[in-house]
């Protein structure tokens, strides 16, 4: 494809070589890339595109050449190698690509000063004339980043040298570019023209060129003097022009050993089997360049720690992974400008899109007029590079006249202003496998016309250039293809679509064009990368003909290895929606900060057909203005968004009017700037009765958008109450409504204004089906329903999503419990006394009988029989819910029908997107609900779950107090860092407007989680970690543990002691742990609970190195009792150097009620004295116990109130009226009896930046 001459049989040859371009006689050049693309037509058509194309790889290191013979029967020759064919079906032609470089390699991520502008020549003669050349420019206000040397810097041509005279002090001079900012180049030959004896190079290292290690063995002839044999090595008996270098003047082809190594040298590797190399130099031929680009880009990184450029002229499949190419040595030729676009192309499909062609030639001098149009089109190559031979004239920007030169910067300040949109190109490429040049039916496939265009390209999808490659032409066709497209200087549009338009191109501009739908991220100018990279970032919008626009940017510093492995970028997404008049911004990762003013300064705006008359950003007023004589809007040097600072941006642009706007900077501090101060001005709403299949009426409050319209809606059914003083509607109402939502808010069955009785989650899922349909069949719907809350409200959706309501989209499920007997109301089995009384009778939003005479000092109720009746006792009243949980003490049928995870969440197929916290007592339920969802649903990447260090009610809002937006720095007795808190709001924000409204997927990877103690975010494809490994950390004392002051131990090694340790739990003198006066469930000091006789106390020694633990803990005990039913309940600790003791875990305790250790649907009693295994689950945590701190464990059997406490008989939880009676438990540590804790360790953990 692409303007070859494919009609005359002739081959082309595929053998590198050190040679000039010769179309004529189809010489090759450097390297060698057997993949070719086919566009495929539709059936019974004149050559019509179908749209599809497919590729094809022939994997052979041998010479070979390809001829068509006719069109489209193509042939390929070769004279030998192992043939290994791959055909990538695409369809699409950029899918070709992505598949062929994920075959053979996505291409490196090159160095963001490699995207400047170049200078280079072949024999500035000496160091003076450098110098000379390189301020010319830089004085003329040429934008330079590297300088390169070639050659003739080296002393005789010798391979690591200087020249002592004509380049001395040439390093110091390279370091004072470097310190302005200008980096330094040096062309090395791989090979050694010297054979001079005094050539310390080689008496240093070994090159295989001396007489004791020759490259090429004996037969071959002198290692200096390359006398090949004649074999059938280096003329076989199948010759083609293509593949030999032919001489027209002697009428005869030169042998394939022309200026190369004889085809019978032998290389590579000693075979053992025969002494000798392994390869013949005829078969690795076209890998020479190739072999060598991976371990120089090694070496450079090593020696300097920084990505570095190796850009090799020479490559072959695969090279992409490590470098550019350099198109080699061309002619100054208006043809050769041509070629150099279609190679461009062409490596850019070959996987390697860092090339381009050496800018006015390498061979002969060009005219200024030819030099001015090629500097134009080359400062589009990704790789810009002003190159040419030493015997011809300087070409160099400052060489020409001042029209020309003005022309020259003009294109290279538009390149330099577009880098973070090329660099962002670039990441694609390098983690996609994307073209960042590209023809224009990559994007037009099934447009005909655009097959035989090839000077005008495109650079990623959005901008067009339209380059003059004539003499003397002050215009150029150009092919419009069906896409609005803007100009790029003036911003008007062009006035036709699929068809060729002739524009203006005066010599000072090359004309290029913007395509609508695109938001193109910019920076501010300078003249150089080190400088632009201090500039402000603006943005180019261009409306589309749907009004809406999208784009991207990726930034990190630069120069580090590997920051896209481990994070260390930022990278963010742009929607613009002339309809809503809003650009939305959504930071994906923002790991990159090391640039204090990394800040978004300026808007350009293209394709408006009114004059806006005021925008707004981060509540700030702004007055676009019309850039003289164009119709392009612009806000210049004024916005100041902070980007690494925000995590998300709305911006809201008014026509015609001086409205405010409901416009928010969203970084948290900001938010709370612009909303709150609004919060108490309610918006207007609908309250109705919405019937259900069994006739029963929920309660529901419904809040539109204005003005009139259909809606994407979201919905919350929460049993704590709707009213105008709940801030769930408060709150969610105004944002949602003024985001372009309908928000729905609706009281559970049996709560509020709604009929029907609370059941606990009975009816739920179908209660929620009714309402969702009801709500798209309104005529304010749109028939998108997503749905928010957290807690019971969360737990709602779930129930309603495995319902599949037609009209449900995603889910937002935060903090949601999940097994009733594993987190309530029973945690393990044992009875959350406390939490079902204050839950019942504080929380839940249900009428209840008028309260009698209170008991509320959780002491009296320790003699109180049976625990069926403490409701009255306690609150004054009857609780039917209370009493409903002790009816059910057992894993019965009726858990078992609401119970998430045993009913699977298979039927569940919308996205979902959950917060929860360290400390958040639902950690277990929602991280299981996000494991079965992802473990059975088809879209295993659509959900996602963020825990950080939150707590139950702070979770989903990223760590902010729900009713005052404040920030939660404090969580017990721990600091919480800045860094730990999430706009959770925007978040949930952006996943609605992907799932409701088709707007981009949000970036996210599937988990992301805060790890305390190191304080920093881990984002991962799963959770726990996959580099989590399980260690065991083993209990044992000298006989006495009990209490802080004891002996028991914590250790990695197995303990094999008879030794013993006992306590005695007297169910009258429990731990009292009040939830009403201290928060047990956060991270504080316990010291002072648990340094108690009837409590066993582990400590591990201080830790000499951080301790990573990410994942499950299961506590497992060797224990035996002298009741037939007990508790065991654990804590985990991280014991401070100051001694307190700061409890880790998401409940307030973790802990197993003996009856139940071999499953919850039975109730086993324990023989007294028989020893038993027990195992607890902890939980997840996420935590790094740092140096100096200490792992603590504490074993006890009482936390009351909080759980009830447990009499030690055998009698019904609910109605056993037996007295207490004190139960003795033993611990035990043999080897065969081991009590130890199973943790999830990361040995160095790797973190987000």
């Amino acid at each position: 494809m692409l303007k070859h001459n494919v009609t005359d049989r002739k081959a082309w040859g595929i053998f590198a070589r050190d040679q000039g371009t010769d179309e004529a006689t189809r010489l090759n050049h450097y390297g060698a890339h057997p993949f070719y693309l086919v566009m495929e037509q539709l059936p019974n058509t004149d050559q019509t595109p179908s749209g599809n194309m497919h590729g094809v790889l022939l994997l052979n290191s041998n010479a070979m050449d390809y001829s068509f013979t006719p069109i489209p029967s193509l042939t390929i020759r070769t004279i030998g190698g192992i043939l290994d064919f791959f055909v990538f079906l695409g369809p699409k032609p950029e899918q070709v690509i992505q598949q062929y470089t994920w075959l053979v390699g996505h291409s490196m991520l090159p160095p963001y000063w490699s995207l400047g502008f170049h200078l280079s020549r072949w024999e500035y003669r000496n160091l003076t004339r450098m110098k000379e050349i390189v301020k010319r420019n830089r004085d003329a206000g040429v934008p330079l980043d590297v300088q390169h040397a070639d050659i003739d810097y080296m002393d005789a041509r010798k391979t690591f040298t200087i020249d002592p005279i004509n380049y001395a002090g040439m390093k110091d001079y390279f370091s004072e570019l470097n310190a302005d900012g200008v980096r330094t180049i040096i062309i090395l030959d791989p090979a050694l023209f010297d054979d001079q004896v005094s050539y310390p190079a080689t008496i240093e290292a070994v090159f295989d060129t001396n007489e004791l290690q020759p490259w090429n063995w004996e037969e071959t002839g002198s290692n200096y003097t390359l006398k090949c044999p004649i074999s059938a090595l280096d003329d076989p008996p199948y010759r083609t022009k293509a593949v030999f270098r032919y001489d027209e003047i002697l009428n005869k082809s030169s042998r394939l050993s022309q200026k190369t190594l004889c085809m019978s040298a032998q290389q590579g590797e000693i075979d053992l089997n025969t002494n000798k190399p392994k390869y013949l130099h005829y078969d690795v031929h076209n890998l020479y360049g190739w072999s060598q680009t991976k371990p120089t880009l090694d070496a450079l990184r090593a020696a300097t720690g920084k990505r570095g450029l190796v850009l090799p002229r020479s490559t072959f499949v695969g090279s992409g992974q490590w470098s550019g190419h350099w198109l080699g040595d061309n002619n100054a030729t208006w043809h050769e400008m041509k070629r150099s676009i279609i190679g461009m192309i062409e490596f850019n499909w070959f996987g390697i899109p860092f090339n381009g062609a050496d800018i006015c030639g390498y061979f002969n001098s060009p005219t200024e007029e030819m030099c001015t149009r090629w500097m134009q089109v080359g400062a589009f190559y990704p790789f810009s590079r002003n190159h040419n031979n030493r015997r011809t004239r300087d070409q160099d920007p400052a060489e020409w006249s001042q029209p020309a030169l003005r022309a020259m910067i003009s294109a290279l300040r538009i390149r330099y202003i577009l880098l973070p949109y090329y660099y962002t190109l670039f990441y694609k490429a390098h983690t996609e496998g994307s073209t960042v040049i590209r023809p224009l039916f990559h994007e037009y496939p099934t447009d005909k016309a655009t097959l035989d265009i090839f000077l005008q390209f495109l650079v990623g999808p959005y901008l067009m250039v339209a380059p003059v490659t004539d003499d003397g032409a002050r215009t150029v066709q150009i092919y419009s293809p069906s896409s609005p497209w803007y100009n790029f200087y003036d911003g008007t549009s062009i006035s036709v679509q699929s068809q060729f338009v002739s524009v203006e191109a005066p010599l000072e501009i090359i004309p290029l064009f913007l395509r609508g739908g695109a938001i193109l991220p910019t920076q501010g100018f300078a003249n150089n990368t080190k400088l632009s990279r201090m500039q402000p970032f603006g943005l180019i919008i261009v409306v589309g003909s749907d009004g809406n626009a999208e784009g991207d940017l990726f930034y990190d510093d630069g120069e580090s290895i590997d920051t896209t492995a481990s994070k260390a970028y930022y990278y963010a997404t742009f929607k613009w929606s002339l309809k809503d008049t809003q650009l939305t911004m959504t930071v994906v990762e923002n790991n990159y900060r090391e640039i204090s003013n990394l800040k978004l300064d300026s808007l350009t705006i293209y394709g408006l057909n009114h004059t806006p008359a005021v925008i707004y950003v981060g509540g700030k007023r702004f007055a676009p203005s019309l850039r003289p004589n164009t119709q392009i809007f612009e806000i210049i040097s004024k916005m100041h968004v902070i980007l690494h600072c925000v995590y998300w941006l709305l911006l809201n642009l008014f026509i015609g009017n001086d409205v405010v706007g409901n416009v928010q900077n969203l970084s948290r501090e900001n938010t709370l700037s612009t909303t709150v101060s609004n919060m108490n001005e309610e918006p207007s709403f609908v309250t109705t009765r919405v019937p259900l299949r069994d006739h029963v009426e929920l309660a529901i409050d419904y809040f539109l958008p204005t003005p009139t319209g259909r809606f994407p809606t979201i919905l919350e059914i929460t049993p704590y109450g709707r009213g105008p003083n709940k801030p769930n509607r408060r709150f969610e109402a105004r944002y949602w409504t003024q985001h372009g939502y309908a928000f729905v808010i609706g009281d559970s069955r049996g709560t509020g204004d709604s009929g029907g009785d609370m059941v606990f989650h009975a009816r739920e899922g179908k209660d929620g089906y009714d309402l969702i349909e009801w709500i798209a069949s309104q005529p304010w719907s749109n028939g998108r329903i997503g749905m928010r809350g957290a807690s019971y409200s969360g737990e709602n959706q779930w129930y309603t999503a495995r319902e599949q309501p037609p009209h449900l989209s995603c889910i937002t499920p935060s903090t949601t419990p999940a097994r009733p007997m594993n987190e309530v109301p029973y945690d393990n089995g044992a009875f959350l006394l406390q939490w079902a009384l204050l839950w019942i009778n504080s929380y839940v939003n249900i009428v209840l009988p008028p309260a009698g005479t209170t008991h509320p000092n959780p002491k009296t109720w320790l003699n109180h029989r049976p625990l069926r009746t403490l409701d009255v006792f306690a609150v004054g009243r009857e609780l039917p819910l209370y009493r409903t949980f002790l009816d059910h003490p057992t894993y019965d049928d009726f858990w078992r029908a609401i119970d998430l995870l045993a009913n699977s969440l298979v039927n569940i197929t919308v996205p979902t997107l959950a917060f929860t916290g360290w400390f958040d007592g639902t950690l277990t339920g929602t991280i299981g609900h996000f494991d079965e969802v992802r473990r059975s649903s088809p879209r295993t990447y659509d959900h996602f779950l963020i825990i950080g260090p939150y707590m139950h009610t702070s979770a989903p809002d990223g760590g902010y107090d729900y009713l005052t937006n404040e920030p939660i720095l404090m969580m017990g007795d721990i600091s919480i860092p800045k860094n730990a808190l999430l706009p959770a709001r925007n978040m949930t924000h952006a996943f609605f407007d992907w799932c409701l409204k088709d707007q981009a997927r949000p970036q996210w990877k599937p988990t992301k989680f805060f790890v305390t103690g190191t304080n920093r975010w881990m984002t991962r494809d799963v959770f726990p970690p996959p580099e989590a490994q399980e260690r065991l950390l083993f209990l044992t004392s000298n006989g006495h543990a009990n209490g802080i002051q004891g002996d028991g131990r914590l250790q990695w090694s197995s303990a094999d002691t008879t030794v013993t340790d006992r306590y005695s739990y007297d169910p009258t003198d429990p731990i009292i742990v009040d939830m009403e006066k201290i928060p047990y469930h956060l991270p504080i000091n316990i010291n002072t609970m648990i340094d108690r006789k009837d409590v066993l106390v582990y400590t591990s020694d201080p830790k000499i190195e951080s301790l990573t633990v990410i994942g499950n803990i299961v506590i497992e005990l060797q224990m035996s009792s002298s009741a037939r039913d007990s508790d065991l309940v654990v804590e985990l600790m991280d014991v401070l150097p100051d001694g307190r003791s700061i409890k880790l875990g998401s409940r307030v305790s973790s802990q197993l009620r003996l009856r139940y250790r071999d499953g919850f649907d039975q109730e086993v009693f324990m023989i007294p004295g028989t020893i038993y295994s027990i195992r607890i689950q902890l939980g997840a945590i996420g935590h790094t116990f740092l140096p100096g701190h200490r792992i603590r464990l504490a074993v006890m059997s009482s936390l009351f109130p909080w759980l009830s406490a447990n009499p030690n008989t055998d009698g019904s939880i609910a109605t056993d009226m037996q007295q207490p009676i004190v139960a003795n438990q033993t611990i035990y540590y043999t080897a065969c009896q081991p009590s130890h804790i199973r943790m999830m360790v990361v040995d160095n953990p790797v973190f987000d930046l």
